[in-house]
């Protein structure tokens, strides 16, 4: 302040009192309109004129930012921008009905019908643990059917002995043994 001259602090002074009668940059008001595909909403304010196309986020430039989609009906406060009432943005909502956005190479969408993560096109995540357990049991079964039949004794004069080398064989040839290692993605986690 030591170096601001009278004038500089008069002009400051006349837009606090300017701002003042200008009333609030912030305003309240109901969703009446979620548009998905702009990322705006409509918003009704009572005794003043309708806020439309509203941004649910308040910085345009961006690849996909993380975006949260208000409810119908629900209550939200509205910032406007460099003070132009035709540039508004929502600050804050009451009820949110979806999350979306992008972090990196990873797109989620959190709704009330759950999480998608990229599109949610490979299910549900894996209950790893049970999933481990259950291969471990079919592992095993499948190592006794193998010992099984290589241990076999084939019957006396019947050729058992050459349908137990022919199957031996075939067992031989399965050399690659399961490997369970790598079945959990552990940059996603439940």
């Amino acid at each position: 302040m030591i170096n601001q001259s009278l004038a500089e602090l008069a002009i400051k002074a006349m837009r606090k009192i300017a701002d003042k009668e200008r009333g609030s940059a912030i305003t309240e008001g109901i969703v009446l309109s979620v548009n998905k595909v702009d990322k705006t909403c409509d918003v009704q304010r009572e005794n003043l004129p309708m806020l439309n196309a509203v941004r649910l986020n308040a910085v345009l430039n961006g690849n996909n930012p993380l975006t949260l989609y208000p409810v119908m009906g629900s209550y939200v406060l509205c910032a406007q921008v460099e003070d132009d009432p035709t540039d508004t943005y929502v600050l804050a909502m009451t009820d949110v009905e979806e999350v979306s956005g992008q972090i990196g190479g990873i797109n989620l969408t959190w709704s009330a019908q759950g999480i998608a993560i990229n599109g949610g096109m490979l299910g549900g995540i894996t209950n790893t643990p049970e999933l481990a357990s259950q291969l471990q049991k079919l592992s095993s079964r499948v190592d006794g059917i193998i010992s099984s039949i290589t241990n076999g004794i084939p019957g006396s004069g019947d050729g058992g002995a050459a349908l137990q080398a022919s199957i031996v064989s075939g067992m031989n040839a399965i050399a690659e043994k399961e490997d369970f290692s790598n079945i959990e993605d552990t940059s996603i986690k439940h």
